[in-house]
């Protein structure tokens, strides 16, 4: 073989692995943030689930003047879910007032 067909063969051969790599990872990279911005979504999503959790038990307990023990673990697992995923605005405050009430069971 001549060494002008060599090189020919050896640069398109490059050339053509060039572009399925650059495919594979523009593909692969495009993946990744379309899941990290539905991860985000998720996570926008049940925390305002949360908040509207813990904002309904308040009204629900404040109205009653007393908050069982039970509906106490529930809210403290629900605030805590709502605080890690970034949650901290009024819904704490709402939180601690509920804490407060006496169980009157």
């Amino acid at each position: 073989m001549d060494a002008s067909v060599i090189v020919a063969i050896i640069s398109g051969a490059v050339t053509l692995a060039n572009v399925v790599f650059t495919t594979l990872f523009s593909s692969l990279r495009d993946r990744r943030r379309k899941k990290s911005s539905d991860e985000r979504n998720i996570e926008d999503g049940l925390q305002c689930l949360l908040r509207a959790e813990i904002i309904r038990s308040h009204e629900k307990y404040t109205s009653q003047g007393y908050c069982p023990i039970y509906a106490k673990e529930s809210l403290r697992r629900a605030y805590t879910a709502y605080h890690n995923l970034g949650g901290n605005d009024i819904a704490t405050a709402l939180y601690n007032e509920c804490l407060k009430l006496t169980d009157n069971l």
